[in-house]
């Protein structure tokens, strides 16, 4: 298996099927965008095994929280996470927990927009 099959393969897997609307909606524009997301981030990035895709999940909103990216790609891994078990409460304690590192503004939106997430699942 190539680094796209597997990249998407475990796109799938973490992300859900519906989530390749949003893999649609990127190549539509640019497939090579779309192509280095599911290689490098699927295919290569989530092989490794040292993290569990739960604990990589959590790194991945944590990292987008604080770097204000309440967008999108927020909403993405906030349904990757609840599509692998990791519960809303876990995800409304790690934005309270990141208060005190990011600031109530970023917070706040991150909470607004899980919210959003949890209203459309």
């Amino acid at each position: 298996m190539d680094r796209y099959d597997s990249g998407l393969e475990n796109f799938k897997n973490i992300c859900g099927e519906n989530a390749i609307n949003s893999l649609e909606e990127l190549k539509a524009i640019s497939p090579e965008l779309a192509s280095m997301v599911i290689e490098f981030a699927y295919g290569d990035l989530h092989t490794l095994t040292n993290l569990t895709h739960r604990e990589k999940e959590i790194i991945s909103i944590t990292s987008l929280i604080t770097q204000g990216e309440i967008n999108s790609a927020l909403e993405l891994h906030y349904k990757a996470a609840l599509n692998i078990g990791i519960t809303s409460k876990e995800i409304k304690d790690l934005i309270v927990h990141s208060v005190a590192y990011i600031g109530f503004p970023k917070a706040i939106k991150a909470m607004m927009l899980l919210k959003e997430v949890l209203v459309k699942i």
